[in-house]
Order: structure tokens, then sequence, then C-alpha cells
């Protein structure tokens, strides 16, 4: 019976924490996290499931064995912090992931803007004088072939080096908040 609750917690913990950290690993892109999460979960369900499956396998051997007195409070301190131990585990993920992927505040996004409001300015009258321009990332535009839409190589340096000074990158979780 311990085995088979070490199995179902341990793929519970295998899912809740894959739910939790993919966003993390995606930066918050959630479209990105929720493909990821199409073959993450099953194997997080699996390899959870296999770690439940081996702790619950020693606890059960170690719950088995003869108790002599001392074992019997060894025991009672193992069951104690699995009692304690795994929502605590569950509650550590949670919360961490929470808080990792929790958005700036608004005086931090004021504060950001204030101190790079030229290079705002700045991106957005390129933004709009390169109508055919899309999207222009640390390393790939939308269109690919930016010189059909009459962008240079060189515009595309002034936009990513613009956008560094802004602050910007695809690994930014959040704006700094000095």
């Amino acid at each position: 019976m311990i085995r088979v609750i070490g199995i179902l917690v341990g793929a519970a913990f295998g899912v809740v924490t894959c739910f939790e950290v993919l966003p993390i690993l995606c930066g918050g892109n959630t479209l990105t996290a929720g493909f990821l999460f199409l073959p993450a979960a099953p194997l997080s369900l699996i390899a959870g499931g296999v770690a439940g499956a081996i702790s619950g396998t020693r606890v059960a051997r170690r719950l088995g064995e003869s108790a002599a007195a001392t074992e019997r409070r060894s025991r009672r301190i193992l069951v104690l912090a699995l009692l304690l131990g795994i929502p605590s585990a569950f509650f550590a993920v949670i919360w961490i992931g929470r808080e990792v992927m929790k958005p700036p505040s608004d005086a931090a996004m004021l504060r950001h803007f204030e101190r790079h409001e030229a290079t705002f300015a700045a991106l957005a009258q390129m933004a709009t004088a390169d109508k055919g321009l899309d999207r222009v990332d640390e390393n790939w535009t939308m269109p690919a072939d930016t010189n059909s839409v009459g962008v240079s190589t060189e515009r595309l340096g002034v936009y990513r080096r613009l956008l560094s000074e802004a602050g910007y990158s695809t690994r930014l979780s959040g704006i700094e908040s000095s």
C-alpha cells in the first residue's frame, strides 16, 4: 500500500513540478509552455511515479523491519518527516513557481520607462517607419528576409542595440526594479 501511495504522490509531484517549472523556463510565454507541457507532462508523470515507487519501497522496507525500541523511534521520525515533507515539497514548488512568474509592479515598470524613455521613443519611431517589419528578436526577425521589406542588416543592428539598451531580452522574466 505504501508503494502505491508513493507512486501516486510521486506522479502528482512530477506533474505539479512540470506545470510550475515550464512557464519559468519559457520566460513567461504561456503558449510555448502549453505546447511543451504536452510531451513534458507524461515524462514528469512517469519520472515522479518511478521516484515515488522507489521512495515508497524504501519506506515500506524500513517500516517492515524488526521493531526494537530505537527502531520504533526511528520509524516515528520517518513517518513524521514524510507527513510534513511531502506537503512542504508541494507547497515549495508551487510557491517558487508563482514568485518567479510574478510580473513587475507598476512602479517598477514606470521607473524603467522613465530611465529608457528616449530609447523607447527611438524604437517607436523606427517601427513606424519600417511598416513591413513585424518582429525583431535577439536572433530572428519576421519576415526572415528583412531586405525584402527595406530593412538593412545595419538597421537590424540598431534595433537590437536599442532593445538591449531598453533592457529587453527574451530571457528577461521581469523588469529590474533598480
